[in-house]
């Protein structure tokens, strides 16, 4: 997504605002000779009416292309030839041509999704853009949607509405619960794709915040943060299935749950009440019983369908039928 915004980005302002300044008289730029010569050309042909054709070579500007090159007919004199609409003709050619020469995506959508990330990101930030909500749109945007007619960078003022609309969002804002979120998501995933970039673990690595093992040193401030919540998880279960907690030891939220449904949540299954009562001396699981066509029956229709319910914590567990089984239920 940032490679083509920047693509567009750059032939769409940079390259339209140093032909304007060429156009103005305003120009500035060394390194942009030869776009200067370019424009130049351009504007020489435009006001001439004695070139029928103008073979423009990106190779006669010093640039690497050996075989980009784009001709201007003579139809493209045929415009008034007052300065300014002249000037604006120029613009709008050279951008054409640099399209043509470094072969810019001709379907209309890959410059309106460039268009898109720049609101995305001018109005949201860059972390946005790892959503899949923000994915699936940038994906799916077709060439008229935030236009009409021909391109013009200055019809982007379309999107004017759903710029409106995003200072009532949350995410909009940066101080709310959910922009945090989002920057603190961005931040992982930006130290997750730096760190395993990394190819050595030397000096400049550590500097830069990397550890020996090529992770993130945020990276390794979150996992390790959660180890000690996911450390603390288990022996606040393992205090509550012991009965070893005096009510203090335990999270009130997670006493809760561990009470109200200790056989989806608790982590040592093995001390749930429903299994510990299946495993008990009359239950299907005792040894002479569970390699019998009875027992399997029984531990099927317990794990499959009375887990976790009342009737497998005070009903029988045994059934001799499917018969048997629907007259208890």
């Amino acid at each position: 997504m940032l490679i083509n915004y920047a693509a567009w980005y750059w032939l769409d302002v940079f390259i339209v605002d140093q032909c304007k300044a060429i156009t103005d008289g305003t120009f500035t730029t060394p390194d942009c000779v030869w776009l200067l010569n370019l424009v130049r050309d351009i504007d020489k042909h435009y006001r001439s009416v004695n070139n029928p054709l103008l073979v423009l070579k990106a190779t006669n500007y010093g640039i690497a292309l050996p075989n980009a090159s784009y001709t201007l007919g003579s139809s493209y004199t045929r415009v008034p030839k007052d300065n300014k609409r002249v000037g604006t003709r120029v613009v709008q050619t050279v951008v054409h041509v640099l399209e043509q020469w470094l072969q810019f995506p001709s379907d209309g959508p890959a410059r309106q999704k460039a268009w898109f990330v720049h609101v995305v990101v001018t109005e949201f930030g860059y972390g946005m853009l790892y959503l899949d909500g923000i994915w699936k749109v940038y994906t799916n945007l077709r060439n008229r949607l935030f236009r009409e007619g021909p391109w013009r960078l200055e019809m982007f003022k379309t999107v004017k509405s759903l710029r409106s609309t995003t200072s009532d969002h949350p995410l909009y804002d940066p101080t709310s619960p959910e922009r945090a979120m989002i920057d603190q998501m961005a931040t992982l995933i930006d130290g997750i794709y730096h760190g395993s970039n990394g190819s050595s673990a030397d000096e400049s690595s550590m500097a830069s915040g990397s550890s020996a093992d090529g992770i993130s040193q945020e990276i390794q401030n979150v996992a390790n943060d959660k180890m000690r919540q996911f450390q603390s998880f288990l022996q606040q279960s393992l205090r509550h299935a012991l009965k070893e907690s005096n009510g203090t030891e335990v999270h009130p939220k997670l006493a809760e749950i561990l009470q109200n449904q200790p056989d989806k949540f608790l982590c040592f299954r093995e001390l749930a009440p429903s299994r510990e009562r299946s495993k008990s001396a009359d239950r299907p699981y005792r040894s002479d019983l569970i390699r019998t066509t009875v027992g399997i029956f029984s531990a099927v229709v317990w794990r499959g369908i009375t887990f976790a319910t009342e009737f497998a914590m005070r009903g029988p567990m045994v059934f001799t039928s499917a018969e048997h089984f629907k007259s208890l239920t």
